[in-house]
């Protein structure tokens, strides 16, 4: 089976979602103090890595969320995006 999904509009393909399979958290981590700016707050940020549970060829990915309000990259200020190296 492909992991690749037709995405349908009405009776037209406009494309597909494709996807590496199941995957698992590899890793928690906690980082206390840092500012959330959807809280408007100094709060715990959790960092969580995510991972394919079968060889894939997608890299882990890091994501960082507000203990406080849930906001997934709420530590990054207004008008900045998160890259790969922070």
């Amino acid at each position: 089976m492909s992991p690749c999904n037709a995405l349908v509009e009405g009776n037209r393909r406009v494309g597909y979602l494709c996807s590496s399979g199941p995957t698992k958290v590899l890793k928690v981590e906690t980082v206390p103090g840092r500012w959330c700016f959807a809280c408007r707050t100094r709060a715990d940020i959790e960092w969580t890595l995510t991972g394919s549970v079968e060889p894939s060829y997608y890299e882990p990915t890091w994501r960082a969320r507000c203990v406080n309000c849930g906001q997934v990259n709420g530590d990054v200020g207004f008008g900045r995006e998160r890259d790969g190296g922070d």
